[in-house]
């Protein structure tokens, strides 16, 4: 946790759990690879990994697990998607359900090239929506993004839409996208820009989209810009 250097706090208070956060064990276990976890507004974390990088579970994923804190309470979502979510990104609508998109079509297969293993082909990525609804608990189907992306990242933007920057393609010649979609409840993905192309959009496109995986951008409050916080190899 980031304090500022500018306040000083109270001996009593910086020790204090309270103020600073602890860490403490805890006896739940996952039944399967929770890839990513997400904190929904019900107090309840969502876990969920797909084939969980399994290949052989690509076409049968695990199905996601729900842990109470407060209760230790876990179960499962019995519930089958149509295709494999492990990798894909996620973040949060307005209303609190939890958008997922992306994931994976394909594992790699290491290939002996001058004498090195290559990926070859990589990962590949899948173009599914899904919408997890925490007081439901369920999952529904969400329209489909313009192109696969394996390990996208996506943004909430501080207007309530959702930006998908990244990822691996599913096809040749399986290369991170340029292209960045926005999603926005009602009208499902819409094209953005070009990450290497100046705009004025509302989410201003980082370079950062056509190099990298998974790269770790950030909104300004009013949604205008866009600046890269990632890393090479992040």
């Amino acid at each position: 946790m980031e304090r500022s250097a500018d306040v000083t706090e109270p001996a009593a208070l910086q020790d204090d759990p309270a103020v600073i956060g602890s860490w403490e064990p805890v006896r739940f276990r996952c039944q399967h690879l929770p890839v990513h976890v997400a904190l929904l507004h019900t107090g309840r974390v969502l876990m969920f990994g797909g084939s969980c990088n399994d290949r052989g579970q690509l076409t049968k994923p695990m199905p996601a697990e729900l842990w109470d804190p407060e209760t230790g309470e876990s179960r499962t979502v019995d519930q089958d998607l149509a295709g494999d979510i492990f990798c894909a990104g996620h973040a949060f609508l307005p209303d609190g359900r939890l958008l997922v998109a992306g994931g994976t079509t394909g594992y790699d297969t290491k290939r002996a090239v001058f004498g090195q293993q290559v990926p070859l082909p990589p990962f590949r990525g899948s173009s599914q929506t899904y919408v997890f609804h925490p007081t439901a608990e369920r999952w529904t189907r969400g329209d489909d993004m313009s192109a696969g992306r394996w390990y996208p990242t996506l943004v909430t933007l501080a207007d309530g839409r959702v930006v998908a920057v990244a990822g691996l393609t599913r096809h040749f010649p399986w290369v991170v996208l340029r292209s960045v979609e926005i999603y926005s409840t009602g009208r499902g993905w819409q094209p953005c820009c070009r990450s290497h192309r100046p705009t004025t959009a509302p989410a201003s496109c980082s370079r950062v989209a056509a190099r990298r995986w998974a790269p770790r951008p950030s909104p300004t409050p009013r949604s205008s810009t866009w600046p890269n916080r990632g890393r090479p190899g992040a």
